[in-house]
């Protein structure tokens, strides 16, 4: 690339050898595109090396690492500056990635106060840059006299917000923050959370700011609890480093290229038809020509403004414009196979973690947080049915005339009743889950090295839950469906909590994908289009008598989130205590630390501190 430049500004003025020199770099651009369209990162979270330089001691595994933030040189996760003998007031800037974080000398200004400055943007739709929030808490001073309350509470800020937007809910999120707040030392500290913003109340000054819309980013919600953890737990934590420790985390690209994920959603939807919805194989055939087109559409939202707010009615619309077009043209059959077809394509859009996190935090304490999700999974529901049938209307006119024997709007509806397929129940489970989960977290967007415990918790989770449905058959007793989903999360929670306590990664992260296999909010769309075939005349009394869309919905949402608070509310205490435990651990013998990690009524040692 050095030739090409050269080459530029060597040619003649009239700039004709120019395109040719574009060109080129248009192939290497379209060359890098494609690199980046099937990329996976096969490496380590690198924020883990970063949190080595945010306090005095800290051990990661086995090495001892020493960054004295007071010492003339000063590591930060993206450089080391060196600071002179006079440097006591600093500027703090970072505007955006990758530029390093600069440190300027002032040696006429010592004995003052440090300012900080940063002109980055808090993001996550937010127009207001940190200096804005800098500016909010200037001139607050804590008991001890220092005046870095705003770094302080721009940190607490942007992990909020992070934590939010990646898929964690208020109630744990709030729990987190409260300790993060007690280790930064701000004393009297009021954080607010709910579903569209964030209020940091410290000395009588108030930062809020709007949480952009949320989704579940597994690579950055692990990254982001760790560093939250650490801060919190870490005494001396450098709130600078950590802060510029997050912006790295969210500027940095996912571990999973564009490609891989529409691949991922296409096997996802095609062994969710024989897992989830107990199909048979035509159906996962006839998912893979309608499921490229899904994540094909879902990913164009992702790149434009516009069709981003459009989602939620695009989605549907193009299930809807597709799948009658599968249904006469490559796959004819029963109709009851295309109610199987539409719940695939949908499911990973299904209101899973609505329902789940807003019976949770209602149970918790937090009502209008919990209600206002229970309400946004009701409205997603007749969002997806909505668009699904206007959709159908432009192929699927008559489609169902030869089922219905009458042509018009009774024949030009989705079909609404799905019929058993031919897999039997314990190949599904025992075989057809593995690439299920896998694909799932791939879309969750879970790193390849953080792959085996989730996956594995996920699979012993839906191991025991294949049992239970199915209990009659191993000499048990038959279950309600209700008790057998609140078993089968209290399962995950339990399994998902001991992970979190061996290896500190969030338990949330073996829980939904677990919940979201359940098909949570799938009752209450075949409910929905019952209730449509009703309203023209084609009344199946067995299905209207059994649909119920406000209890389909809330009652799954309860049973998934009984199981998983009774099993948050048993290892809370513990994990709180892992966790505290290794935030403790400084430069220690491999004995100690050890000794240190097990329970209290467990510890006998005899080594000593190095």
């Amino acid at each position: 690339m050095e030739a090409d430049r050269s080459y530029i500004t060597n040619g003649d003025a009239n700039g004709l050898e120019e395109p040719l020199v574009q060109q080129r770099l248009a192939t290497t651009t379209w060359m890098q595109s494609l690199r980046e369209a099937i990329r996976v990162d096969l490496s380590a979270d690198p924020s883990k090396l970063e949190l080595a330089l945010m306090s005095p001691n800290t051990v990661i595994g086995t090495l001892p690492v020493k960054a004295d933030r007071w010492r003339p040189q000063l590591a930060t996760p993206l450089g080391v500056g060196t600071l002179g003998e006079d440097s006591w007031c600093l500027e703090f800037s970072v505007d955006a990635p990758p530029k390093p974080m600069q440190w300027k000398e002032f040696p006429e200004t010592r004995g003052a106060p440090t300012r900080f400055r940063s002109s980055r943007s808090m993001g996550f739709g937010n127009a207001h840059t940190e200096d804005d929030v800098l500016a909010t808490f200037d001139g607050i001073q804590d008991g001890r006299g220092k005046n870095d309350i705003g770094p302080r509470a721009l940190l607490v800020l942007k992990l909020a917000l992070a934590l939010l937007v990646y898929g964690h809910n208020t109630v744990d999120t709030e729990v987190i923050l409260r300790d993060v707040c007690r280790g930064l030392g701000l004393v009297g500290a009021n954080l607010e959370l709910s579903m569209r913003s964030v209020r940091c109340s410290v000395g009588g000054r108030t930062a809020e700011l709007l949480v952009g819309k949320r989704g579940v980013v597994f690579d950055k919600l692990v990254a982001t609890t760790r560093l939250a953890t650490h801060v919190a737990t870490v005494p001396g934590v450098d709130i600078q480093a950590a802060s510029a420790t997050l912006d790295s985390i969210v500027d940095r690209p996912l571990p999973y290229g564009w490609l891989i994920q529409v691949f991922c959603f296409v096997g996802f939807a095609s062994m969710a038809s024989l897992t989830v919805f107990a199909g048979a194989y035509s159906d996962a055939h006839a998912l893979l020509l309608i499921a490229p087109f899904v994540a094909l559409i879902a990913k164009a939202c992702q790149y434009n403004s516009l069709l981003g707010k459009l989602e939620g009615a695009l989605i549907p619309m193009f299930v809807g414009l597709v799948t009658p077009l599968v249904w006469i043209y490559a796959f004819p059959g029963e109709a009851c196979r295309v109610t199987v077809w539409i719940l695939a394509s949908v499911l990973f859009f299904l209101p899973g973690v609505q329902l789940i996190y807003g019976a949770y935090e209602t149970e918790f304490g937090s009502v209008i947080n919990g209600t206002s999700r229970l309400v946004a999974a009701l409205m997603r529901c007749q969002f997806l049915v909505m668009g699904l049938t206007c959709g159908w209307q432009i192929f699927g006119h008559n489609a169902a005339l030869k089922f219905t024997g009458k042509s018009g709007a009774i024949a030009s509806l989705p079909p609404s009743v799905a019929c058993p397929g031919d897999v039997p129940w314990w190949m599904a489970t025992l075989f057809f889950n593995l690439p299920l989960l896998l694909f799932l977290s791939v879309l969750f967007n879970l790193r390849v090295r953080d792959l085996f415990g989730p996956m594995l918790c996920g699979y012993l989770s839906l191991l025991a839950y294949g049992v239970l449905q199915h209990s009659r058959e191993f000499g048990g007793p038959e279950l309600p469906g209700l008790i057998t989903n609140f078993l089968g999360v209290f399962i995950a929670g339990n399994l998902g909590s001991l992970h979190e306590y061996l290896t500190g990664t969030p338990a949330c992260l073996s829980v939904l994908p677990v919940v979201l296999v359940y098909a949570p909010g799938s009752g209450a769309v075949k409910s929905m289009l019952v209730g449509l075939h009703a309203s023209v005349g084609d009344v199946d009394m067995q299905a209207l008598v059994h649909s119920n869309v406000w209890g389909d919905l809330v009652l799954q949402g309860v049973s998934y989130a009984f199981g998983m608070y009774l099993a948050v509310v048993i290892w809370r205490p513990l994990n709180r205590w892992r966790h505290k435990a290794r935030g403790r651990l400084s430069v220690l013998d491999e004995e100690l630390q050890s000794v240190l990690l097990q329970p209290p009524l467990f510890r006998t040692f005899t080594g000593q501190m190095s």
